[in-house]
C-alpha cells in the first residue's frame, strides 16, 4: 500500500465513523436496504419516489460506489424519516461492511445473476448468491423481507426467513402478483405499459411510460 493509499484509507475510515455516529443520532430514521445483482437502482428510485409523497427521504446517489456513497448519503439525513440505500456488492464481505453502518428495517432482494462471478470478485455464482442474500441476516426484528419470488434463489431465502415477508412477481405462488401485462407504442410514439397488481384478493391497475416486464416487477416490489 502506497502512502497515498494509506491517506485515502484513513479518510474513508473517518468518513465511515462520522456517518455511523450521525446515524446513531437519528435512530428513528427507517432504512430500506436494496440488494441483488439486477434492478437495484430502478427499485431504489421507485421506492424513494413513492415515499417522498408522504415522508422526508434521503436516497443513495445513482451508480456511485456504495463504500464511498453510503456514508456521504447518510450524512445528508436532517429532519428525514426514510433512508433508501442501494447496497451494491462485488466482493466477499462487503455486505457485512455495509451492515456496520446501516440496520435495515426493510430489506429488498431484486434479482440474482452471474454478475461479478469472475475470479477477481466472487469467483462463482454460489458465492455471489450467498453474499447478496446476507442482507436477510441483518434486517431488524419486526422488519420485513421483500423479494422477487420469480427468482428461484430469492424464493429460497424468502421461505427460510422467519420474520415478516412477502414475495412479488408474475408467478402463481407470489404474495403480490403481476397480471395482464401489456405494452405498446402509441401513435404519438410514447411508450406505455399497463398491468394489474393483485394483493390480498384486491387488484390495482397500473400504467407507466416505462416498457418491459422488469419495470412491472419494480412496481410490484
Amino acid at each position: 500500500m502506497t502512502g497515498m493509499d494509506r491517506i485515502k484509507k484513513v479518510f474513508r475510515d473517518c468518513r465511515w465513523g462520522v456517518a455511523k455516529l450521525w446515524l446513531n443520532l437519528h435512530l428513528g430514521v427507517e432504512v430500506i436496504g436494496i440488494a441483488g445483482s439486477v434492478g437495484k437502482t430502478t427499485t431504489k428510485d421507485a421506492i424513494a419516489t413513492v415515499l417522498r409523497q408522504e415522508f422526508g427521504v434521503v436516497a443513495t446517489e445513482k451508480n456511485f460506489d456504495p463504500i464511498f456513497n453510503l456514508p456521504l448519503s447518510a450524512l445528508k439525513i436532517r429532519g428525514k424519516e426514510k433512508f433508501v440505500a442501494e447496497l451494491g456488492i462485488d466482493g466477499i464481505g462487503q455486505m457485512e461492511k455495509y451492515m456496520t453502518l446501516v440496520s435495515p428495517k426493510i430489506g429488498v432482494l431484486t434479482r440474482l445473476s452471474i454478475e461479478h462471478t469472475d475470479s477477481e470478485h466472487f469467483g462463482n455464482l454460489e458465492t455471489a448468491i450467498r453474499e447478496e442474500c446476507k442482507l436477510t441476516e441483518y434486517i431488524q426484528k419486526g422488519g420485513w423481507l421483500i423479494g422477487n419470488g420469480d427468482d428461484n434463489e430469492i424464493r429460497k431465502q424468502i421461505l427460510k426467513y422467519r420474520g415478516n415477508k412477502y414475495s412479488y412477481g408474475f408467478g402463481l405462488k407470489n404474495d403480490v402478483r403481476i397480471l395482464n401485462f401489456k405494452q405498446k407504442i402509441n401513435r404519438d410514439k410514447r411508450a406505455e405499459s399497463e398491468f394489474e397488481i393483485e394483493m390480498n384478493g384486491e387488484r390495482i391497475l397500473f400504467k407507466t411510460h416505462l416498457l418491459g416486464e422488469h419495470n412491472a416487477l419494480v412496481a410490484a416490489g
